[in-house]
């Protein structure tokens, strides 16, 4: 099949929709389709390219932004691209929501004038929904409900999105299958030595609790922060280690202050962000750390859950995105977000009870190999397009 996905950022500005987008295509790629993405053009990125086999092609956006972050520009082209290219593919994966961007020329297909089978997969729907702003309110009240109904075949990628999606909408079930994102573990079956972060950040403690991911509000590692008196209580040797870029500007001068005022400043290292093309040693930080703290507000999934986890790494996440079914799956503990006391315990008895946080860990990595490898996503992906093509 030629495929096209669009997504409203990708390379070199990533996360972890990006990632799995940028997988699930390389993985279809070497089943013999031929995939294309359409995205938003970054000024300093060519408006064509070919990143691993996957063709990428760029549209201009406008400089309003809604969410008052880059990645969330409106980008008023895609209808006109999408049917100008239409007929060069057989089948198209809309990827991920956004007021007005990637998913604006999805309602085309209810003006027939894009008669193509159409796959949406609204990434962060169960989150997003929810916001307030008048914007987003006319956008969930009336755009999405006419996406959700044009929509051959809606892909939830947690079992929270898809039960929101059918209580909200009225959508049948079959209509709304549920296929987790995935990571390749590939990459993960060959782990390298602890000794690699920890020597380079200069680590010697007894503990290590992990933070992954941009200082933005939703990932609040201030909250984090708040819960290390209590941790230092009962766990006095133990260092939090920060790993990510200031995603918004002035976030991460917050946390330091917070810090010196908690007087845990000296538990803290803030590495910043570490490069995709230094892997290895993000990979041995997972693999270093006792625990990964996940206290977000919000997350489409929380593709950090699957990497630590891979590296046998179990988690103290706040409920949302995959933090849910992990948790059922022992992998993990959950809390309710800013319930400050609840991550403190949760951390406390997987620093203290090493035993337990090595079970965990162990089984956590073979539920990612067994459920979560991006290949596996693949396979399941792959049998929603044919059915979806056949039947068009």
């Amino acid at each position: 099949m030629r495929i096209l996905q669009t997504i409203h950022t990708y390379w070199p500005q990533v996360g972890g929709a990006q990632i799995y987008v940028h997988n699930l295509s390389k993985i279809l790629i070497e089943k013999g389709h031929t995939v294309t993405v359409f995205t938003h053009k970054l000024p300093e990125t060519p408006k064509r390219e070919v990143i691993e086999g996957v063709n990428v092609r760029r549209f201009g956006v406008i400089p309003w932004k809604p969410y008052g972050i880059p990645h969330h520009r409106v980008q008023p082209y895609y209808p006109l691209a999408v049917l100008r290219h239409a007929k060069e593919f057989d089948l198209i994966n809309f990827q991920m929501q956004y007021v007005w961007t990637t998913d604006s020329a999805l309602p085309l297909k209810k003006l027939k004038l894009l008669q193509k089978p159409v796959i949406f997969s609204p990434i962060g729907f169960s989150h997003l929904h929810k916001s307030g702003w008048w914007v987003n309110r006319l956008y969930y009240r009336f755009w999405i409900p006419l996406m959700l109904k044009v929509a051959d075949t809606i892909i939830a990628w947690t079992k929270y999105e898809q039960i929101t999606i059918l209580n909200l909408y009225n959508i049948e079930k079959e209509k709304v299958p549920h296929i987790p994102p995935g990571i390749d573990f590939g990459k993960y079956e060959q782990l390298p030595s602890p000794e690699l972060f920890k020597e380079r950040f200069d680590i010697n403690n007894e503990n290590m609790v992990l933070f992954v991911g941009n200082f933005f509000g939703n990932k609040a590692p201030d909250y984090l922060i708040k819960a290390i008196p209590s941790v230092l209580s009962e766990n006095p040797d133990t260092k939090f280690v920060f790993v990510g870029w200031e995603g918004k500007e002035g976030y991460m001068q917050l946390c330091h202050d917070l810090a010196k005022k908690l007087q845990v400043d000296k538990n803290i290292v803030f590495t910043g962000p570490i490069s995709f093309t230094d892997r290895d040693l993000l990979l041995s930080g997972y693999r270093g750390a006792n625990v990964l703290a996940m206290p977000s507000r919000w997350e489409n999934f929380g593709l950090v859950l699957l990497e630590s986890l891979a590296c046998e790494t179990p988690f103290v996440g706040a409920y949302t995105g995959g933090t849910f079914e992990l948790e059922q799956k022992k992998c993990g503990f959950g809390y309710s977000f800013s319930d400050i006391s609840r991550l403190s315990e949760k951390l406390n008895l997987l620093l203290s009870d090493k035993k337990m946080a090595k079970k965990m860990g162990t089984h956590g990595r073979n539920v990612v190999q067994t459920e979560y490898d991006i290949r596996t996503v693949a396979d399941r992906t792959e049998d929603i397009y044919k059915q979806v093509f056949s039947s068009y």
